[in-house]
């Protein structure tokens, strides 16, 4: 018990310890990172990556098996906007709210599938629809580092609202999309908890999820 409150201790010490001065190779494995939006944000300028994802495509740069930083960067944006409109859904859901002609009054665990029953045909347009999304704007390139746009980029202002932006005001609010997007990936993640495992989460349980 001892050994596992000093443990415990040291951990907490080093939490709160300044962030290590970069060595060199520590300064080339974050060069890919250091002028992505967020990426040290709550850190001073150092970049928190204890996993080292941000050099994994560098573990086998001839065989390319492995994702450079900016595929991951358009996956996590891709995911963060997936799981703000499933968060959006789940609480629309479980208030009773429902799209005419759709189930309503049903658990948002059971939504997908009692939507796939009652209107197969509208359900097979959106799959439709998401698949020719997924297909056109694959990021292959991304795998390697390389593509033209920026990642998570689409061009998806008919309403010019980005052009009315200033480059400060810009990257505020993808800083804001980056943190919303974050946050709603582990409260998707706390629903599905819940959802699978009664209890797990108690403010969920509490709400009725």
């Amino acid at each position: 018990m001892k050994f596992i409150t000093l443990l415990s201790s040291v951990s907490l010490c080093a939490a709160f310890a300044p962030p290590a001065a970069r060595t060199p190779s520590k300064v080339a494995r974050f060069a890919a990172v250091d002028n992505m939006i967020g990426a040290s944000e709550e850190l001073g300028g150092a970049v928190w990556d204890p996993l080292g994802l941000a050099s994994v495509s560098e573990q086998s740069p001839e065989l390319q098996t492995l994702p450079h930083v900016k595929w991951l960067r358009e996956s996590e944006l891709k995911h963060g906007r997936i799981c703000m409109l499933a968060f959006v859904g789940i609480i629309v859901t479980q208030a009773g709210v429902s799209i005419p002609s759709y189930p309503t009054n049903v658990a948002w665990t059971d939504a997908l599938g009692a939507a796939i029953k009652n209107n197969p045909a509208g359900m097979a347009q959106i799959f439709i629809l998401l698949t020719i999304l997924e297909g056109y704007f694959y990021p292959g390139e991304m795998w390697t580092g390389g593509g033209d746009r920026e990642a998570g980029d689409f061009g998806f202002d008919y309403l010019n609202l980005m052009k009315k932006q200033t480059p400060e005001s810009l990257n505020k609010l993808k800083l804001q999309e980056l943190k919303n997007g974050r946050a709603a990936m582990i409260a998707v993640a706390g629903f599905a908890s819940e959802a699978l495992i009664d209890q797990s989460v108690p403010p969920f349980h509490t709400l009725g999820f």
